[in-house]
C-alpha cells in the first residue's frame, strides 16, 4: 500500500495568516496616532479606508498639518479645510496647526480668521500659517496657550508685505517668527511691535520692513535669541536703525545686503555671548566696515563669533583696515568661519589674524557650508 502524505492546509493557513498579520493595526491607539501625525490632513484622512480601527484615530489628531494642494482650487481647499475642523472630534486639543495654502489670494483672510478662532478655542500651541496677503484684523484673536508662532505673510519677489497688527495678546509667547511684515511706528516714530510679549525668549525676524525709514525697536525683558535677516535690493526700506532693549540677550544673529546701526546700552551689549555676522554689502565696503567693526568694539563680550568669507571680505577692502585698532574680544573663545570653499579662506588670513589680536584664548574653526568644520590644529590657513 503506498504512502499518501497528511494535508497540510492547516499548516499552510496558519502560516499564511501569520505573513499577513497587520502588525500596524495591534499598536496602540496613542501609538497610531502619533503615527499620523508625521502626515498631512489629506494624508491622514485617507487612513480611515484601512479598516474599522482606523475610521475615527485621525479625529483625535493634536497635529494638524495642511499643506498648499495644486489639485485644489480656493472654493475646494476652503471647503476641505472645513470638513478637517468640523469633523474632528472636538474634545481634543489642538497642538499644532501648519497651514500652508500659499496660492490662495482671494479669500485667505476670511479662511484663516475662522481657522484661528477655531485653533485658539483649542488650546493650540504651535501655530505656523504661510499666505501671500492677509488683513491684519485676521489676527484680532487672543489666545492665552499660544507658545510658538511662524507667520509668513508676503512675497520676496513681488515686495508684498503685510502689516503687523500692534493688538496681539499671546501672554505664554515664547517664539515668534516673522517674515515679509511690515512694521508701522507709534507717535515717537519707532516701530516696537514685540514689547507686550512678556514671555518671549525667541525672535526670528525675515526679510521685514519699518514704515516711512523709521528705527525699529526690540524691546523685551525676556528675550534670550535674536535673529534678523535682511536684503536692501528688494526692500529699500529696510534701511533702519535697530535699537536693542533687551538685557537678557545671548544669542544675536545678522544676515543681510547691508547692516544696520545698533542702539543700545553698555549692559546689552556685555550680555551678548554669540555673534553672528553674515554680510554681503559688496557694493559698500567703505560704508559699512566701520559698521561691522563698531558692532565688533560695541558687543566686545562674546564668546563665540561666527562670520563668513564673504564678511571678511567687506572688512578686508576697507582702506587702512588693519592700520585700525584691532576690538577686545578678550572672552573669545571661538572664532567660526563659514565658506563655500575651503580655498577661499586662506586670502583673510592678515584680517583673521588682526581680529584675534587680543582674543588669547580663541580657536578658528572652518566651517565648509553643507559639511563640517575642521579646527585650526588640523588645518593650516597658510597652506590652502
Amino acid at each position: 500500500m503506498a504512502y499518501s502524505p497528511k494535508p497540510r492546509k492547516a499548516k499552510s493557513r496558519r502560516k499564511q495568516q501569520q505573513l499577513t498579520q497587520d502588525l500596524i493595526s495591534d499598536l496602540s491607539d496613542c501609538l497610531l496616532i502619533h503615527i499620523l501625525s508625521f502626515l498631512d490632513a489629506r494624508d491622514a484622512v485617507r487612513t480611515c479606508i484601512l479598516s474599522k480601527r482606523w475610521i475615527n484615530l485621525w479625529k483625535t489628531l493634536s497635529t494638524i498639518v495642511i499643506l498648499d494642494y495644486p489639485n485644489f482650487d480656493d472654493r475646494k481647499y476652503e471647503r476641505f479645510v472645513y470638513q478637517i475642523l468640523s469633523l474632528r472630534d472636538n474634545s481634543t486639543d489642538i497642538h499644532t496647526l501648519q497651514l500652508h495654502p500659499t496660492f490662495m489670494k482671494k479669500r485667505s483672510h476670511t479662511l484663516v480668521s475662522r481657522i484661528l478662532k477655531y485653533v485658539f478655542s483649542h488650546n493650540v500651541q504651535r501655530l505656523l500659517l504661510d499666505f501671500q496677503t492677509l488683513k491684519p484684523n485676521c489676527f484680532s484673536f487672543s489666545c492665552s496657550t499660544l507658545k510658538s508662532l511662524k507667520l509668513t505673510c508676503g512675497d520676496f519677489v513681488f515686495g508684498v508685505n503685510t502689516e503687523f497688527p500692534n493688538s496681539l495678546h499671546f501672554p505664554a509667547l515664547a517664539t515668534l517668527s516673522l517674515s515679509y511684515f511690515t512694521f508701522t511706528s507709534n507717535h515717537d516714530g519707532c516701530a516696537e511691535p514685540f514689547s507686550t510679549f512678556n514671555m518671549l525668549n525667541t525672535l526670528i525676524i525675515n526679510q521685514c520692513v519699518v514704515l516711512n525709514e523709521k528705527n525699529l525697536c526690540i524691546s523685551n525683558t525676556r528675550l534670550e535669541n535674536l535673529s534678523i535677516t535682511m536684503h536692501r535690493d528688494n526692500y529699500p526700506r529696510t534701511l533702519f536703525k535697530i535699537e536693542l532693549c533687551a538685557p537678557n540677550l545671548h544669542t544675536f544673529s545678522y544676515i543681510g545686503n547691508h547692516i544696520s546701526k545698533l542702539v543700545c546700552s553698555k549692559s546689552i551689549f556685555s550680555s551678548i555671548k554669540q555673534l553672528l555676522i553674515n554680510v554681503r554689502c559688496f557694493d559698500m565696503y567703505v560704508g559699512y566696515s566701520p559698521i561691522i567693526c563698531n558692532w565688533l568694539d560695541e558687543i566686545s563680550n562674546i564668546e563665540s563669533l561666527t562670520l563668513d568669507t564673504y564678511t571678511l571680505e567687506v572688512l578686508s577692502c576697507f582702506p587702512d583696515f588693519l592700520k585700525l585698532e584691532p576690538p577686545s574680544l578678550l572672552n573669545l573663545k571661538s572664532l567660526k568661519i563659514e565658506t563655500y570653499r575651503l580655498s577661499d579662506v586662506s586670502e583673510f588670513d592678515r584680517t583673521v589674524d588682526f581680529l584675534l589680536q587680543n582674543s588669547p584664548l580663541a580657536k578658528v574653526e572652518i566651517i565648509l557650508v553643507g559639511a563640517f568644520f575642521i579646527s585650526h590644529d588640523m588645518l593650516n590657513l597658510n597652506n590652502l
